[in-house]
């Protein structure tokens, strides 16, 4: 006998029903699954609580949980079978979705290496995903008090956490976040790790649970070292460089600065005649030039910025040119070449640095002798 409930799950009436067995109600292979558990409940004369699986008139895939059991008459006889079942449909899906996300969980967490922990603060107990125990070197008998986890961690380190769960994320119930050493149990190596933590607390507001992870950074830790030994190793390199360019400097000046001093001295003695004293106002400009492209080039914090400064002001183009020809001269003679400048309708007056230009200037006539005379 059915109630209205059972009748409606049918998508029969009622009255439809009433009289008939499992074979009228599902499908036949259904019916006969159906049927053959309450032959077995009849015949154990028990009292049973299984599952069972069937199909509604919409083609839906169902669950039940059905508590059946033998019905008896006043004298003992057997008359029946008695039966309560529950639509337990969308809680078997859940579950299902549980596993699987879970499942999903614990292969992401190995991907990773991430282990995860549940800490019971109150308690003092903790249970552990299998990537964690393989990071600490356990095993299921491991005994996981807080005390056995405080174990694990490195001798120098025990301190330093203690205070830092204390005070941060007991006392200021906060998040747990720190790197910290470990021992592993089995193999005594050193390990760092990464450990993050959610405190829950009670109703009172206090800590009771701290969910957390917790990760190997061995090698990330162990090149972190090495990166900062060989950053450490580059800035020494650095000052060293830079305290031998500026002694570089020094003693490049040393020397040019008598031969400029001379130069400029004879250039204004009056007993040398007009060219004698061109050719001293010729090596007294390429040696300023000279003792200017000393300071640039070994000018440490120019270095340092990778920037030139310019010294711009108002300069005669021809003058410049002729100035670097002058610089040029020898190579000129070597080579039996002759070289002519057009400087005709000027003065030409630009705003440029005279020692950078003159640079340029030098640089293209050299990159031309290169060109046409295979220079190495």
């Amino acid at each position: 006998m059915f109630n209205k409930a059972a009748a409606n799950f049918t998508g029969k009436r009622f009255e439809e029903v009433i009289g008939q067995t499992d074979a009228f109600l599902f499908a036949p292979e259904e019916a006969r699954v159906v049927m053959a558990g309450d032959q077995a409940v009849l015949a154990a004369e028990k009292t049973t609580t299984y599952e069972e699986h069937v199909t509604d008139p919409a083609g839906n895939h169902l669950t039940f949980q059905s508590t059946k059991g033998p019905l008896f008459g006043e004298n003992g006889t057997l008359l029946g079978l008695f039966g309560i079942a529950r639509n337990i449909t969308d809680l078997k899906r859940a579950e299902e979705t549980l596993r699987r996300n879970e499942r999903t969980l614990r292969e992401s967490q190995i991907i990773a290496g991430l282990g995860s922990y549940v800490l019971n603060v109150h308690e003092g107990w903790w249970t552990s995903s299998d990537v964690m125990d393989q990071i600490f070197g356990i095993d299921q008998t491991y005994q996981r008090t807080v005390q056995g986890w405080g174990d694990l961690i490195h001798p120098d380190d025990r301190a330093i956490m203690l205070d830092y769960v204390n005070n941060e994320v007991l006392g200021k119930r906060s998040s747990f976040d720190k790197h910290y050493r470990i021992v592993r149990h089995h193999d005594q190596a050193e390990r760092w790790v990464h450990g993050l933590g959610k405190l829950e607390l009670d109703a009172q507001g206090r800590p009771l649970i701290l969910y957390g992870t917790i990760q190997d950074i061995t090698e990330r830790h162990n090149m972190e070292v090495v990166l900062r030994r060989a950053q450490a190793a580059a800035e020494a390199a650095s000052k060293a460089k830079d305290h031998f360019l500026a002694v570089l400097s020094h003693e490049l000046r040393n020397p040019l600065n008598p031969v400029l001093a001379t130069a400029t001295m004879l250039h204004k003695d009056p007993r040398f005649d007009a060219d004698t004293r061109e050719q001293l106002a010729i090596i007294c400009r390429n040696a300023e030039l000279e003792a200017q492209l000393i300071d640039d080039l070994l000018d440490v914090t120019r270095i340092a910025r990778g920037k030139i400064e310019l010294a711009c002001r108002p300069i005669e183009l021809g003058t410049v040119l002729r100035g670097t020809i002058e610089v040029c001269r020898g190579d000129l003679e070597t080579r039996r070449l002759e070289f002519v400048i057009d400087v005709s309708g000027g003065p030409y007056w630009i705003s440029a640095d005279p020692a950078r230009l003159q640079q340029v200037f030098w640089n293209l006539l050299q990159l031309d002798f290169c060109r046409f005379f295979a220079c190495p």
